[in-house]
């Protein structure tokens, strides 16, 4: 929820102890980088068609001074494969300017 805008799957009246704390935080998160999402560029890092198992995406600041690094796991069950990481830290301005989005 926290790529386009923000949305929670759940009644805030019934929310309660450890679940409120983490509902709190959560839009915290959100607000402090509500701006590079909604009005910076999107670059489609890794592709979800690929056969990988991950997609990632990142925002950039029309400033170029800040970003947000999302990366989604489209297994069942969460592995952080340290291969991915590798290639994600290698990409090049190049490289993410071909998946520049508008």
């Amino acid at each position: 929820a926290m790529t386009g805008r923000l949305g929670m799957e759940l009644q805030p009246k019934d929310i309660v102890g450890d679940n409120y704390e983490f509902a709190k935080n959560a839009i915290q998160d959100y607000k402090s980088i509500r701006s590079i999402v909604q009005f910076g560029d999107l670059y489609r890092l890794v592709s979800p068609y690929d056969e990988n198992g991950w997609t990632s995406l990142m925002y950039v600041s029309k400033d170029k001074k800040q970003s947000v690094f999302f990366a989604f796991s489209l297994k069942t069950a969460f592995n952080f494969s340290k291969s991915f990481v590798n290639s994600i830290s290698v990409l090049s301005n190049a490289a993410v300017s071909n998946y520049r989005t508008k």
